[in-house]
């Protein structure tokens, strides 16, 4: 519904105002595809669906977009579809065919593009655009034998301006339409936008309460537990020291004596885990500090043990990382891994072996890649 919106405010200014620019329909042709990009948030989970807002021309603006909305190397893309040419129609045809080929072939993810709810109007809104550059100029002087008797060729007349007035006048119209219903659009959402996130607050509420009421329970069978482990020590405190004073301590109770410290060690000694994760290595040799995390959010990668000033590494079992990372694995997985094979669609990721860390500072610089393996 918003495609066709803008649509209807977009085509009436591009024909009334008689666009034969390419360089300026290429533009309107890669932003659409952008904006068509950053819909797709099964590859781009922290894009947020919304459009690129940038001048005809604006490039920069159109870049800037792609990084501040983290869309992964659509940048360069950008800089690729902007210097293709753009004289004719059969350019701008080229041009769309190849957004098309790029952004719905090569991989799975890829081809699953097609099925999106937006695909059939961004295909149909650029083949518009495409479509709607002169193929060539109207001559400006036609030779004076082609008119006679001094008369004016047909649609320079008075009648025919006014024709091309109201026409002109009627699509704005529409197109003012248009937008006002894009206004009433955003609003309804807006207002649906906020009774959801109120209902998610209060939804947070009750479940930091029922977190509360938790803790406190697992704080009071702690407490028990403690007090029941505290009362036995002494209980075999107490026997330990009447048989000693009797000089008739027993083999058993000798053993029972010197296994007791360790019991009181065992309980102090508490296992430290040291598990790192990180999405991808952010230095051209490795991970800074700042990029490791304590916990896995769906999306980190690789996943860090750290011994001292030594780590090993792998790649996580988690199912929603290995989605995330086989979404893009060259770019995401090159710098620290070696691959024996290519994936596939449907495979998993599996650590042949683990590659290995050094500390620098408070950075980990990669001494050893991982290799791993598409199964």
């Amino acid at each position: 519904m918003k495609n066709i919106l803008l649509s209807i405010i977009i085509l009436p200014s591009l024909l009334f105002a008689q666009i034969d620019n390419g360089d300026s329909l290429k533009f309107e042709i890669i932003k659409a595809s952008i904006n068509f990009l950053a819909k797709d948030t099964a590859t781009y989970r922290n894009s947020k669906g919304k459009s690129a807002i940038c001048n005809n021309g604006d490039y920069d603006c159109l870049k800037k977009f792609c990084i501040d909305s983290k869309l992964l190397n659509a940048e360069t893309k950008v800089a690729e579809w902007k210097n293709l040419p753009s004289n004719s129609k059969e350019d701008l045809n080229k041009l769309t065919g190849k957004i098309l080929n790029d952004l719905t072939t090569v991989d799975a993810y890829k081809k699953n593009r097609i099925k999106m709810p937006d695909f059939v109007n961004f295909k149909e809104n650029i083949t518009q655009l495409s479509n709607s550059l002169s193929s060539q100029n109207k001559e400006e002087n036609p030779p004076d034998s082609i008119f006679k008797d001094n008369t004016l060729p047909i649609g320079d007349t008075p009648d025919s301006e006014n024709g091309l007035t109201w026409v002109a006048l009627v699509l704005s119209i529409f197109s003012l339409i248009g937008f006002i219903g894009i206004l009433v659009m955003f609003s309804k959402e807006k207002a649906v936008r906020r009774k959801r996130n109120t209902e998610l607050r209060e939804s947070d509420k009750d479940l930091k309460n029922e977190i509360n009421v938790l803790q406190k329970k697992l704080k009071e069978v702690t407490s028990n537990i403690s007090l029941g482990i505290n009362e036995k020590m002494n209980s075999l405190n107490l026997r330990l020291d009447i048989m000693e004073n009797k000089n008739t301590i027993s083999e058993d109770e000798t053993r029972i004596h010197i296994s007791a410290p360790k019991i009181k060690e065992e309980i102090v000694q508490l296992p430290i885990s040291n598990i790192k994760y990180a999405r991808y290595p952010d230095t051209p040799n490795g991970f800074t500090g700042n990029a490791l995390k304590d916990e896995q959010n769906g999306e980190l990668i690789f996943e860090i043990k750290i011994l001292d000033n030594s780590a090993n590494f792998s790649v996580t079992e988690n199912i929603d990382a290995q989605a995330f990372a086989l979404s893009d694995f060259k770019n995401y997985m090159s710098d620290a891994c070696i691959f024996s094979n290519q994936p596939f669609r449907g495979c998993r990721i599996n650590t042949v072996s683990k590659g290995t860390l050094i500390k620098s500072g408070i950075d980990w610089v990669i001494e050893e890649k991982a290799k791993i393996e598409f199964r």
